[in-house]
């Protein structure tokens, strides 16, 4: 292998390590924001089934029953 051959395989690894830790760093950012977005607020509303999302299967539980008493 030449010298410049070398060269031009580390600067791509340079690049592509750049443009990783860059991706990386972006997601480390928006993941947690995201949620925000995901989340309501609302108050509940009379139904006649209740589909818990969330957590495991204690949690579930719990939220349930406190929605059904809520009404």
């Amino acid at each position: 292998m030449t010298q410049t051959t070398k060269n031009k395989k580390h600067t791509g690894r340079k690049i592509a390590l750049a443009v990783l830790l860059l991706l990386l760093l972006t997601a480390a950012y928006l993941v947690p924001r995201m949620g925000t977005f995901l989340v309501r607020q609302d108050q509940p509303e009379k139904a006649d089934v209740m589909v818990i999302l969330m957590g495991n299967i204690p949690d579930r539980t719990l939220e349930a029953y406190d929605l059904y008493k809520k009404g």
